[in-house]
């Protein structure tokens, strides 16, 4: 399965359209947001929002499970795909409902409980908890809406849903704040009618690509079937969520809401730029599926590399202009410590995309027990890192405690799919050494003119080592294009 340039790049854009527009909207409504409703509500949102994303995962892995199985069937088997897909619907909307009544409940006792709030913040929060428990169902429905039109290769289509849904999750709660409704029900509320465009979009389009003129029809082997890859994939979707959700709680508890919106402005902005490297996942996912161990082996190497060097470069420029930048977009709402935060998250997310390629690879390939196994592991040693480094560096101890797991994890990963790191290091040593100067360089980064000096140094040397990767394919495809425009 040799990477197929032309229509992988097609693929891969279709996907970062679908992340990179809700990126742009969040850089222009989160400060906006925070300067309507403030941090302590801002911190308390994003609570929110974490706990959809928490329990909308919890769905057993079904919509994961229906893009490996969809994307491992034969083209020809339309109404096999069809039974797939009906079945997972009723799966998941059953399990939504479940999910609803617990995330309802859980918001219900970690806002009356641990959460450090004012009072009339603390009593809004319990009224709107309920609506949190609302949304989940629309979340656990769009998993597999979402997931066969990715099974199906379906991506352009795909990725509207995606950009629909989140960017309006984001600008609704800005709409409703500056009509002048703060109140914590409203925003919710609106967060939840955003969620809801994505699935409608999505719906229409798993109903035109693989629903439309086939029978409804459900199976019961094919739900056990389903669970039974799913059951893996939902022990990793909830430890995963639940080790973001573990900084978050808390640097809540121990340092107040405050302190969680200074931490979750830089994380949003590192896990956002996840967008990129995930892009091209998206579009691998169905295709190592769809291979044999050896094709999907070659594939996952070569997209390691590219991942490695490629994403390096925002990361780099974005580690040396930190400060400048969050300044700009922040404003005098910018926390100082939320400068320190970005730099190290920033290097994590950059590890982390590199172990989500053999995360990949062994989902794909019908293997997530081990994935599951290996983050079931972790977890105890990232609560206990938390804890320990918080507790004594504050929110840089958060930060590191979770670039040392995305390490760890990694190394573990790469072990465990049987790809070995260590025959890619002539492609991971140079970004690897370029982000840790930068990181390093912390203490001299500060304005415009060292942060852009830095910026362009450590970014144009991986930009011209980027170059090298482009591949003899796409170069030819490049001359084509530019050949008839030409004519």
């Amino acid at each position: 399965m040799k990477l197929s340039v032309p229509a992988t790049l097609r693929d891969s854009l279709f996907s970062l359209m679908g992340g990179v527009g809700p990126l742009a909207i969040a850089l222009i409504s989160i400060p906006l947001l925070i300067e309507h409703i403030g941090a302590a509500r801002f911190g308390a949102l994003t609570i929110v929002w974490l706990l959809l994303g928490y329990f909308g995962q919890a769905d057993f892995g079904i919509g994961r499970a229906v893009t490996q199985r969809i994307a491992a069937m034969a083209g020809d088997q339309p109404m096999a795909r069809a039974q797939t897909i009906c079945t997972a619907l009723i799966v998941n909307s059953g399990i939504g409902i479940a999910l609803a009544v617990l995330a309802g409940i859980a918001a219900y006792l970690f806002f009356t409980g641990p959460f450090d709030v004012s009072a009339d913040l603390r009593a809004e929060l319990v009224d709107a908890a309920w609506l949190v428990g609302a949304t989940i169902p629309i979340v656990t429905i769009f998993g597999v809406a979402h997931g066969s039109l990715i099974g199906s290769q379906k991506f352009g289509a795909a990725a509207l849903a995606t950009f629909l849904g989140n960017s309006s999750m984001q600008l609704f709660p800005l709409a409703m704040a500056v009509l002048g409704s703060n109140h914590m029900s409203a925003l919710i509320a609106a967060s939840l009618a955003g969620r809801a465009i994505g699935l409608v979009l999505a719906l229409g389009g798993m109903w035109n690509h693989s629903l439309k003129d086939q029978p409804w029809r459900t199976s019961r082997a094919e739900a056990v079937e389903l669970f039974r890859f799913g059951k893996w994939v939902m022990l990793t979707a909830l430890i995963g969520p639940f080790m973001i959700l573990s900084d978050r709680f808390l640097i809540g508890t121990f340092l107040g809401a405050v302190a969680v919106a200074a931490y979750a402005v830089p994380y949003q902005v590192g896990s956002r730029t996840q967008v990129f490297p995930q892009a091209l996942l998206t579009v691998m996912f169905p295709r190592f599926a769809s291979g044999d161990a050896g094709q999907a082996n070659a594939s996952a190497n070569q997209v390691t590399a590219v991942i490695a060097i490629l994403y390096a470069v925002p990361i780099i420029c974005l580690i040396c202009l930190t400060e400048p930048l969050l300044d700009l977009w922040i404003g005098a709402n910018l926390d100082p410590r939320s400068v320190l935060v970005a730099r190290i998250l920033l290097a994590g997310f950059w590890i982390n995309a590199l172990a989500q390629v053999p995360y990949n690879l062994m989902q794909a390939s019908g293997n997530p027990r081990s994935v599951a196994l290996l983050h079931l592991a972790e977890l105890p040693f990232y609560i206990a890192l938390l804890v320990l480094l918080g507790g004594a560096f504050g929110l840089p101890g958060f930060a590191a405690a979770f670039a040392i797991r995305c390490a760890v994890d990694c190394g573990l990963l790469f072990a465990r799919s049987g790809l070995r790191l260590g025959r890619l290091w002539p492609q991971v040593w140079l970004p690897l050494g370029a982000i840790a100067i930068a990181a390093a360089l912390h203490p001299l980064l500060f304005g415009w003119k060292a942060s852009l000096l830095a910026a362009c140094t450590l970014g144009g040397i991986m930009a011209l080592r980027a170059v090298t990767l482009i591949p003899p394919e796409l170069r030819r495809f490049g001359r084509s294009k530019v050949g008839r425009g030409a004519d």
